[in-house]
C-alpha cells in the first residue's frame, strides 16, 4: 500500500490547523500595521521636508549604501518593478541627488551613483530621523533595545525571502499548491510572469535610514 508524506511545517494545510500559529499572526499584523502607520506618518513628516519623496529618499540610500547598482538591482532592493524605479530615478537626477553612468564591465547597461549633493542630503536625513530613533528607545532597556533589533531584523528578512524579484518585477511566493507541493506565486505590483523564484538569496529588506 502506498503511503504519503506528512505535510511539511511549511504547507498551507499545516499553517490552517494550527490555532496557535492564527492567534501569533493575527496579533503580529495588528502590531506591525500600528507600527508602520507611525512609520509612515514620521518619514513624510521628517523626509519630505528636505525635497525628497518617502521612496526616492529610500532609493538614494540604496544608491548610496549599496553602489553603484544597475537599475534591477535597485528595484529588487526596494521590492519595486523596474519601469517604477527608472522614474524614481528620474526624479533623483532632476534633483542632481543621484546619475547614471557607464558600466565599465557592459557598454550597453548603466549605473546609478549617488552625487556628493545627494550623500549631503541623506546624512541630514538620517540625523534627524536617528535622533527620533534615540528618543523613542530612550525608555526601554539596553537588553530589549537589542533583542529588538534582533528580532525586527530577522522577521525582516524572512518578509524579504517571501518576495520574488527576479526579472525586474516582484512577485509574493505563496504557500505551496497542495496539488503539487511546489511554491505559488502571486503577481504582485505590475503583471510579473513567472521567472523562477530567488528565495534562497533574496535582497536586503529596505531599511529606511538605519
Amino acid at each position: 500500500m502506498a503511503t504519503h508524506p506528512a505535510p511539511a511545517p511549511s504547507s498551507l494545510h499545516y499553517v490552517r490547523k494550527d490555532p496557535r500559529l492564527d492567534r501569533d499572526a493575527a496579533d503580529l499584523h495588528r502590531s506591525i500595521s500600528d507600527l508602520i502607520r507611525v512609520y509612515q506618518f514620521r518619514e513624510r513628516d521628517k523626509i519630505c521636508c528636505h525635497d525628497l519623496s518617502v521612496t526616492q529618499c529610500h532609493a538614494l540610500e540604496m544608491i548610496a549604501g549599496h553602489g553603484p547598482l544597475s537599475m534591477n538591482h535597485l528595484a529588487a532592493r526596494l521590492f519595486l518593478d523596474k519601469s517604477t524605479t527608472s522614474r524614481v530615478v528620474d526624479a533623483l537626477e532632476r534633483k542632481d541627488y543621484a546619475v547614471r553612468e557607464p558600466n565599465p564591465s557592459d557598454r550597453r547597461a548603466l549605473r546609478i551613483s549617488a552625487t556628493p549633493g545627494g550623500v549631503a542630503l541623506l546624512r541630514d536625513v538620517r540625523d534627524e530621523v536617528l535622533c527620533e530613533e534615540k528618543l523613542l528607545l530612550a525608555g526601554f532597556e539596553p537588553a530589549v533595545r537589542r533583542e529588538m533589533a534582533r528580532l525586527i531584523g530577522r522577521l525582516a528578512r524572512a518578509a524579504a525571502a517571501r518576495v520574488d524579484t527576479s526579472g525586474g518585477t516582484c512577485s509574493s511566493i505563496d504557500a505551496e499548491s497542495p496539488e503539487t507541493g511546489y511554491p505559488r506565486r502571486s503577481p504582485h505590483l505590475r503583471g510579473s510572469p513567472d521567472r523562477g523564484t530567488n528565495i534562497q538569496n533574496p535582497p536586503p529588506l529596505p531599511n529606511p535610514l538605519r
